[in-house]
């Protein structure tokens, strides 16, 4: 039977996430963890209780992070780093769980505690290297509209400190005498968020909260393999010529027949080369553009100077080339709409290069830039000097410079850019909410892993963004979900891992949500209180037991 318990916690909480199932998530949220402690408390040994739940915990992350173990294009080395991530969650679970006594009932102080110890672990991940936002337990609270509402007030964090509170209570119901009583403590606690969300949803429903303007917008998802978009040594046969990534871009874009849009969303490194690298000939880019869209389009094309058009010496005579630049704004300007494209930029003078987002604008001389800010190590930055050997094994050996603020794109409505898993980082997407964004953009490329739930997982933490921040967010993938989330975590329309694109009509708007005003310090700083209360109590108890034991020792003397 207590084997049964721990083969049964392992996959409610192991498979309690949206991406797998949303039913094993409502059951992990709820009591699945608590399954476990109640198992492994039959172990006496601090040893023992350690090593099951380093085994069970890191078992658990094994499912959850098996998108890592699609290593087409990062190679077999990649599973080391797998085995290493998954042995430091263990850990930091185990240490978590130590502080359970080993029987008896746990005191509301020490589940307070023990609920912001690990909350403090969870944090801290983050500002290691890069991040690592994947995979907070909380996520199992978000596998229901209405329980993914409770968001807008504390956050994914919060949820990792109300998932554990729920699941050492659901422990207590084993110990404390009076069953009826803390049943009905936990049960009013692991149904909250659900009540919540209901009334939430159901306040908003005949409202849109403050309505802006109605804004169409057109994602379009080039669904190309990294072997095809950019030439890789070891697949160096799949690569597709830019200019034939362009001509997809062309034929996606044919299908809006004559409906306008006030939006075209390309996603994250949309073609390769910079913005600005002079790599298409005049003429063949002009014979493309006319095979498309008539000769015509040669009013749309911008001015012939930087960075659109440049001369480039061939065997020794002069000739046009044009940019990156040049076929996004002629596509800016055909189609009277903003464009955001996710492209290369070098700041040439201080030779540093950006994984960046572009805005362009119908007959602007000038594009808004937005530069990642939050980069992958080896795969975009390299941490430290001595990774650099470990980064050539992979062909990478050049790495992009940290931008180093939020940009809004000032348009139709005012528009944060994120990319990739930057929408990951609940700090990231606040900070630019805060400055007045009205639409979070997001430009992703999940192709680098194929055939992994990480699309899937990825979306979900857009969907959180959403609510944690009450406004839209739309995102265009390259490989992935391309889709457009409202401010309730509600998929209005979506594109999964196919070529094409997909447009909606809807109205901007956004809607009351604490969390944008305090962020997860309103969680952090509650745990540090607790935690600091919790260790003065410790320190207490156990001053009383020496006098208790010296008055003793005195009598007995």
């Amino acid at each position: 039977m207590k084997l049964l318990v721990f083969i049964l916690s392992f996959l409610i909480v192991g498979f309690g996430q949206p991406s797998w199932s949303p039913l094993a998530g409502i059951a992990a949220s709820a009591f699945g963890y608590g399954a476990f402690w109640h198992f492994c408390r039959q172990y006496p040994s601090i040893k023992q209780r350690f090593a099951i739940a380093l085994f069970w915990y890191s078992a658990v992350q094994a499912v959850q992070l098996s998108w890592m173990t699609s290593i087409k294009y990062q190679g077999l080395s990649f599973l080391l780093l797998y085995g290493l991530v998954l042995a430091v969650f263990g850990v930091q679970f185990s240490l978590a769980s130590l502080f359970i006594p080993q029987k008896g009932k746990l005191r509301w102080i020490e589940c307070l505690a023990i609920a912001s110890i690990w909350v403090v672990m969870e944090w801290a991940r983050l500002h290691v290297l890069c991040g690592f936002s994947w995979n907070f337990s909380g996520m199992s609270l978000t596998s229901t509209l209405a329980s993914l509402q409770f968001a807008s007030v504390i956050g994914l964090l919060g949820f990792s400190f109300w998932v554990f509170l729920t699941n050492l209570l659901f422990l207590n119901i084993w110990e404390k005498k009076g069953k009826v009583k803390h049943a009905t403590i936990w049960a009013l606690i692991a149904v909250f968020p659900y009540i919540f969300g209901a009334v939430r949803l159901g306040l908003y429903e005949n409202s849109l909260g403050q309505e802006t303007k109605n804004v169409s917008i057109t994602l379009v998802q080039t669904d190309l393999l990294p072997s095809q978009k950019i030439p890789l040594d070891e697949f160096k046969y799949d690569f597709v010529p830019p200019l034939d990534q362009w001509k997809n871009i062309f034929r996606i874009l044919q299908k809006k027949e004559g409906r306008h849009s006030d939006l075209i969303v390309m996603p994250e490194a949309t073609v390769p080369y910079r913005l600005d690298f002079p790599i298409y000939q005049y003429e063949e880019a002009r014979t493309l553009f006319c095979n498309f869209y008539g000769k015509q389009i040669v009013r749309s094309f911008p001015p012939p100077h930087w960075p659109y058009v440049s001369i480039r010496d061939v065997d020794g005579s002069d000739k046009l080339f044009v940019t990156n630049a040049f076929f996004s704004q002629t596509l800016a300007n055909y189609y009277q709409s903003e464009m955001i494209i996710g492209l290369d930029y070098e700041e040439s003078e201080l030779q540093k290069q950006y994984n960046s987002a572009f805005h362009f604008v119908p007959g602007a001389a000038f594009q808004n830039r937005y530069d990642k800010q939050v980069l992958v190590p080896l795969g975009e930055y390299l941490p430290f000097e001595w990774c650099r050997p470990i980064a050539k094994v992979f062909g990478i050996n050049d790495f992009f410079h940290k931008g180093t603020e939020q940009v809004l794109f000032r348009g139709k409505v005012p528009m944060a850019i994120s990319i990739c898993y930057e929408e990951t980082f609940s700090s990231v997407m606040r900070n630019s909410r805060n400055l007045g964004a009205l639409l979070f953009i997001n430009l992703t490329n999940d192709s680098w892993y194929p055939d992994s739930t990480l699309f899937r997982e990825h979306l979900d933490h857009a969907k959180i963004r959403a609510v944690e921040n009450g406004i839209t967010l739309a995102r265009a993938c390259n490989g992935g979900v391309s889709a457009v989330i409202d401010p309730f975590g509600r998929t209005l329309v979506e594109l999964e891992k196919a070529q094409g694109m997909v447009e909606v009509d809807m109205k901007i708007f956004s809607i009351l949500s604490p969390y944008r005003f305090y962020g997860d310090w309103l969680v952090l700083g509650f745990a540090f209180i607790l935690i600091v209360m919790f260790g003065r109590k410790l320190i207490f108890i156990d001053q009383v037991k020496k006098k208790l034991n010296f008055k003793l020792y005195t009598q007995i003397k």
